[in-house]
């Protein structure tokens, strides 16, 4: 590819104007943050004034290949017409990034300088390959201007890919494990700044941008800072961006120019400028610069000294890491939210296990509920009313109901030893499950401590280092049922309860009273019955002379009393048991229903 001498000519004269304007701004930069506010608004001026031409030329030229479908008089066409907003937010927008791009430009390692002269060759290049595809196409100035625009918008991109793939060959960035302490370390280097107040609060907030871009580098692309990353990639495109819009600046035609400030033509080569337009340009410029621009920067270095103080407060609470405090330890945010989760992971099914728990234990009370009647058939019998009599007579009727009604309760095995397997089960899983745990836990906390070195912190949450290591005892994880359960098996502890609860609802006494109403009932029918054993008696003892009548009276007395008396007890045992058995029942299952509820609720909101 043969290379014109027109083409030289113009990159040798690009060369020289970016070279001298480059080696300005690099002087301009080392006084920037030490010298006083003069050289601050004078800086930003400098830098900002390019990026300003070459942003409203490129508007201009825009602008009047709108126009080119309006008629002159129409009331759009005043409207498209109208520079001064674009004028505006370019100016605003120069102004501004200027600023603190030469704050930036302070921090700049030699590397970051070599890369930033980089663009220069490569916008030169993106530039001359754009203008030829598009020479032949497009009117003249208008192919300029589309070839400017996509080099500001090729070459950032294609320096920003540049800047990180060769990244990690020209700097070593220290390891920090937080961003706080790469906040501190950026901190330091700009405590002792003198120069004016703007810059040196500016410096500060600064510190934190570095202190996040440089921890956001040293930990690549890892998923908690792709966020930073992202801000970061988009504050180095801004650079690139006014860097290249500088470098438009040199490239665009001198007499171009003429279209910022002169009336909107589509003519090739703009028309020589009025000497009333001069003027009027010249007055504008000198009341934008004199009497807006400079006075701003004087207003808002004042506004910044007053509010030195409060600026300090509000950027020491943007400083403050957000941390977990586990035990006396700090961590990272969210560091026991990743403990939770590891814990819900570890622990089994909790509601599969909880409906198989809940069936197996309704299976033990319909159990006890079928044994009820074992201990009605023996209290509604004679062998229970004569045991009854005889335990009242030595003083442990209520003693020996209660250990009666508790063997009937137990007859037939364990009626809960499903649910106690389960429960065994269980306990073996949560062992296993707080060892795997354990070591989950240990890594997290491992992977996630912070070493703050006097870095200020807030503390988003807190957890105990024994609830952090353990896996939760409550019952929305399935609480250690051996702790609930107590010392002894299920079936036991039951059963006790709800001996204790019939006990304590007077059944028993109740038994005792309806008993003293039984004897007075028999004894009633005991003398009817021994009369007519005696007659019977002496019917016998007649055929013995002497003393046979009365002996066989006696004898017949005391069987007829005896065999009279176990029929009457056998009829009225039978009638008590009609009138009053499925009573007491129901008040012994009310009792075993009501130990269900307490014991599922016990399992549910005990705690150790």
């Amino acid at each position: 590819m043969v290379i014109s001498f027109q083409t030289i000519k113009a990159l040798f004269f690009f060369l020289i104007k970016t070279l001298i304007y480059a080696s300005g701004v690099y002087f301009i930069t080392n006084q920037f943050t030490t010298d006083n506010l003069a050289t601050v608004i004078l800086g930003v001026f400098i830098l900002s004034l390019p990026i300003i031409l070459c942003g409203i030329y490129g508007s201009t030229v825009r602008q009047i290949r709108r126009l080119a479908i309006f008629k002159e008089r129409g009331i759009l066409f005043k409207i498209v017409s109208s520079r001064y907003l674009k004028s505006l937010i370019w100016i605003l927008w120069a102004l501004a990034t200027s600023f603190f791009m030469l704050l930036q430009f302070h921090t700049y390692s030699e590397w970051e300088w070599f890369f930033f002269l980089m663009v220069i060759p490569f916008f030169w290049v993106v530039f001359v390959a754009c203008q030829k595809l598009i020479a032949h196409e497009v009117v003249g100035y208008m192919a300029t201007d589309i070839a400017l625009r996509w080099a500001r918008f090729l070459c950032p991109v294609l320096m920003l890919i540049l800047y990180y793939s060769f990244f990690g060959q020209f700097e070593t960035l220290p390891n920090y494990a937080s961003i706080p302490e790469a906040i501190h370390d950026q901190k330091i280097k700009v405590e002792n700044l003198a120069g004016s107040a703007i810059t040196r609060e500016a410096s500060h907030f600064l510190a934190l941008y570095d202190g996040i871009r440089i921890f956001i580098l040293s930990h690549s692309l890892s998923q908690d800072t792709l966020w930073g990353f992202l801000l970061l990639t988009f504050s180095k495109l801004i650079v690139f961006f006014n860097a290249c819009a500088i470098l438009s600046c040199f490239v665009i035609p001198i007499g171009e120019f003429r279209r910022i400030v002169g009336p909107l033509t589509d003519l090739d080569i703009p028309p020589t400028l009025s000497i009333q337009r001069i003027a009027i340009v010249s007055a504008v410029f000198t009341l934008l610069t004199i009497f807006i621009y400079a006075p701003t920067f004087v207003y808002l270095e004042a506004w910044v000294q007053q509010k030195s103080i409060e600026l300090n407060e509000d950027r020491t609470k943007i400083e403050k890491v957000a941390i977990d405090l586990i035990g006396d330890e700090p961590f990272k945010k969210g560091t026991i939210e990743k403990l939770h989760k590891a814990k819900i992971k570890a622990l089994p099914d909790k509601e599969a296990i909880q409906r198989d728990l809940d069936e197996k234990l309704e299976i033990g009370f319909k159990r006890l509920e079928a044994r009820v009647d074992i201990y009605l058939d023996w209290y509604y019998s004679l062998m229970g009313e004569y045991t009854r009599i005889g335990k009242l007579l030595v003083g442990e009727l209520e003693e020996d109901m209660k250990r009666r009604f508790q063997e009937a309760l137990e007859q037939g095995g364990n009626p809960f030893l499903e649910y106690e397997t389960a429960v065994s089960h269980l306990l073996s899983h949560y062992e296993e499950a707080q060892q795997a745990y354990l070591e989950k836990a240990n890594t997290i906390l491992h992977k996630n401590r912070l070493d703050l070195k006097g870095i200020p912190f807030e503390v988003n949450e807190q957890l105990t280092l024994l609830d952090a290591l353990n896996l939760p005892i409550h019952q929305e994880d399935f609480i250690n049922l051996q702790h609930r359960l107590g010392t002894g098996s299920a079936a036991g502890m039951i059963t006790a309860i709800i001996v204790g609860k019939v006990a304590g609802k007077s059944i028993f006494k109740l038994a005792v009273g309806a008993l003293f109403k039984v004897v007075a009932s028999k004894a009633t029918g005991a003398v009817v019955s021994a009369g007519a054993g005696a007659a019977t008696g002496a019917a016998v003892g007649s055929i013995v002379p002497g003393f046979g009548t009365a002996i066989g009276a006696v004898i017949g007395g005391i069987i007829g009393g005896i065999g009279a008396g176990i029929i009457v007890d056998k009829t009225l045992i039978e009638l008590e048991a009609a009138i009053s058995r499925e009573k007491f029942k129901a008040e012994i299952l009310a009792a075993i229903n009501e130990t269900r509820l307490e014991f599922k609720e016990k399992l549910m909101n005990s705690k150790e």
